[in-house]
């Protein structure tokens, strides 16, 4: 009776450790890592599909701007249709790194480097130019903290099955012409921002140990007042899907 009690016992706790390892539908049934150890770790992007909406308003002006990226391990694609209906593709190459440390800090490193850029004009021929060295060479760097999302039974999620990334700092390097020597150089500009005003939602629908597989949601916004006194405001809407691997 001893031996049917223990079994049975093991059998129920199988069952419910199994239960509560699988959150997204292309989790592993079972794993012996916890979820924040699967996570955690340095991780290169294999595939990246972002699509964004920016909307700015400045007195009575308001403007939108269509945002797009393809990334897929190496070939990087960023498409902005801009207010007018006009719209400027750049291709060429890139990286992209994730990092999400133990201690719940995180840091996004994206590297671009486009080669030639094709502009559509919204009512003639599209024109095709070859970048010089360094013209189309792009580098943002994310920094933050990370946290897991509870449950959210109206919404159908799991506990644990997203992950909030709060952006405390954006560095933004570009590249900026150099008149004076007749060249391309880089500038750089950074960004700092409250607790919440910067964040992005993932959602892991795989998390494996070495493979993560997010559909992930965009959202920011920001508030400027320039010496006039005259507001200014711009916020990001837009959702993306991520594939990762270590």
């Amino acid at each position: 009776m001893k031996k049917l009690t223990l079994l049975a016992a093991t059998a129920i706790f199988m069952s419910t450790f199994v239960t509560s390892c699988k959150k997204g539908d292309g989790d592993p049934a079972i794993s012996l890592r916890s979820r924040k150890a699967r996570l955690t770790g340095e991780w290169m992007v294999k595939k990246y599909d972002m699509n964004s909406t920016w909307t700015s308003t400045s007195g009575n002006t308001t403007t939108t701007t269509q945002n797009m990226e393809m990334f897929d391990g190496s070939t990087y694609t960023q498409t902005t249709i801009y207010n007018d209906g006009s719209k400027s593709m750049k291709e060429g190459t890139g990286e992209y790194k994730v990092t999400l440390n133990k201690d719940y800090t995180f840091e996004i490193v994206i590297n671009k480097n486009f080669t030639k850029e094709t502009y559509t004009p919204n009512n003639g021929a599209s024109v095709t130019t070859t970048l010089e060295p360094n013209e189309g060479k792009y580098s943002t760097t994310y920094k933050g903290s990370w946290s897991f999302v509870g449950k959210d039974k109206n919404a159908d999620f799991k506990n644990k099955e997203r992950v909030l990334l709060n952006i405390t700092e954006e560095v933004q390097v570009y590249p900026d012409y150099d008149f004076m020597n007749g060249e391309w150089k880089s500038s750089t500009t950074t960004s700092t921002y409250a607790n919440g005003q910067n964040t992005m939602i993932w959602n892991l629908n795989t998390l494996k140990n070495n493979l993560i597989e997010i559909v992930g949601d965009i959202k920011s916004t920001y508030t400027n007042v320039d010496y006039n006194g005259n507001t200014s405001t711009s916020s990001q809407n837009g959702s993306m899907t991520i594939e990762m691997e270590q």
